[in-house]
């Protein structure tokens, strides 16, 4: 089996594919003909996490973009950050269907490097 095929088995059923922190360790992108998006992180204190690359990246390969705060309750405070979401996204089906979406999407950040 070649690297792509976890990424074509997660898309084959409806799946949506976002590559979470794709430069973290001295990763890359992975090949975006088996992406739908990329997640950038907007947290205010990670200021290394090539916000700006990864949107111009996201643009010229048409790809979403998703944002999160890496929050995993290790911290005593949470980020005020990530995607803002309609209420009509109430389970995983209707979150793939919203990102796959072509509505316009509101990502927010409080740190001001963080503009999309």
């Amino acid at each position: 089996r070649d690297a792509a095929f976890p990424l074509r088995r997660v898309a084959m059923p409806g799946g949506c594919v976002v590559q979470a922190h794709p430069f973290r360790g001295g990763g890359q992108v992975l090949d975006p003909r088996w992406l739908d998006g990329l997640e950038i992180n907007c947290h205010p204190l990670y200021d290394a996490t090539h916000c700006n690359r990864l949107l111009d990246i996201a643009a010229s390969e048409q790809l979403l973009v998703t944002c999160g705060g890496d929050y995993h309750a290790d911290v005593p405070y949470r980020p005020h950050c990530g995607m803002v979401l309609p209420s009509t996204v109430t389970d995983s089906d209707t979150l793939r269907n919203y990102l796959l979406s072509d509505t316009e999407k509101t990502l927010c950040g409080s740190s001001p490097r963080f503009s999309a």
